[in-house]
């Protein structure tokens, strides 16, 4: 294997050089490592042990193992799935379980039945758990890991009954971020270390009153935001938020003709680190949609004094896993190089505002 500075590129087995032809253009990376944090691309297979032992390659080329991995996220297809991999994730990370995060979703590339991705960092980490929370997830609620803090997606379930409570999505909303709220100061943090929120809705109505008490927990400058669907999640909660939050605190980016939203920071950057909210498309023609988002990123990215070549990590959510080739051809475009990003690929039922694709990158200097 090559290395190349503090980057390294794994297609297959192989590092690429750019004298591909458009078409072999390789979208993704299956690892991406800056520094000593790895940033795993999504491996689909029909079972989750299958799953993370395809993981264990990449995380080998870089020197690691599935015990460095520090946040996983896990979608899977059809009813009790989601169950099937926590058992195995519960078998497998017995010492120190990661944070992580298991949604249901549509449809998966390739009719897969669960893709996991992840990160990992080497050594060091330490298990964020307040007292009062039960675990009712096959995860540890926190991870606190080189300055960084990756919570466990958070339902709207009590820590410490596991029952839901009564109301309507803002009542939910509030549970699960006051969850997320103790495991931030079990690690002597608070909201306003938070760097990215993924906010996942089984009822995309509900994204419109979800914002209220959000904007309550989350104070100005707010982190980039991503809002997202799934079919079903852990303890039937019609919501689940997950973060990543650091010690030092960070800054909002806003390119120049980009409206300020009162919910998010179109990107926020911290130390080495860019986080970008979620940018999706409605348009029938996909590519062009993800073509045109694709464009919007590289603004922000810009912005903050980075490049595409910088982004490390991509989740992309389609309302039609058949749209797949589309978000491949626009990517060959706009990542054209030797080291396109770790990237994860899901179906949802329904994204947010009728969308087509929902997009999240994160940015990362050595």
């Amino acid at each position: 294997m090559k290395t190349r500075s503090a980057r390294f590129c794994l297609i297959a087995g192989f590092v690429l050089g750019s004298s591909l032809t458009a078409s072999a253009q390789p979208v993704e990376s299956r690892a991406v490592k800056i520094g000593g944090t790895v940033h795993l691309s999504g491996v689909g297979a029909r079972q989750a042990g299958q799953a993370l032992r395809e993981l264990r390659a990449p995380l080998r080329a870089n020197g690691l193992s599935l015990d460095d991995i520090v946040s996983l996220d896990v979608w899977v297809t059809g009813t009790g799935a989601a169950a099937e991999a926590a058992k195995v994730f519960r078998s497998t990370f017995k010492r120190q379980p990661p944070a992580g995060t298991i949604g249901e979703v549509s449809a998966l590339p390739g009719g897969g039945a669960v893709q996991i991705a992840g990160v990992a960092v080497r050594g060091g980490k330490r298990v964020i758990r307040p007292r009062h929370m039960e675990n009712h997830q096959p995860f540890s609620p926190g991870i606190f890991v080189d300055g960084a803090l990756y919570l466990s997606g958070q339902t709207s379930a009590d820590p410490a009954t596991g029952r839901l409570p009564a109301g309507d999505i803002r009542k939910h909303v509030t549970q699960a971020l006051a969850n997320s709220g103790s495991i931030l100061r079990a690690a002597d943090l608070d909201f306003s270390h938070v760097t990215q929120a993924n906010v996942i809705l089984t009822n995309p109505a509900d994204f419109g009153p979800m914002s209220e008490p959000y904007r309550v927990f989350m104070q100005p400058p707010r982190p980039a935001r991503v809002p997202l669907g799934a079919t079903r999640l852990l303890l039937d909660s019609p919501v689940e938020i997950t973060m990543r939050a650091r010690r030092e605190k960070g800054r909002p980016i806003l390119p120049a003709g980009m409206e300020p939203s009162e919910n998010y920071s179109w990107g926020f950057l911290i130390g080495n680190e860019l986080y970008v909210a979620g940018i999706g498309s409605a348009k029938d023609q996909v590519e062009k949609g993800v073509a045109e988002g694709l464009n919007r990123v590289r603004q922000i990215v810009e912005r903050a004094g980075f490049s595409m070549r910088d982004v490390v990590e991509a989740r992309v959510y389609l309302s039609d896993i058949g749209n797949l080739e589309a978000v491949n051809r626009a990517f060959r475009v706009h990542f054209a190089g030797d080291r396109p990003p770790a990237r994860a690929v899901v179906a949802v039922a329904q994204l947010p505002a009728k969308l087509t694709v929902m997009m999240s990158f994160t940015a990362a200097k050595p």
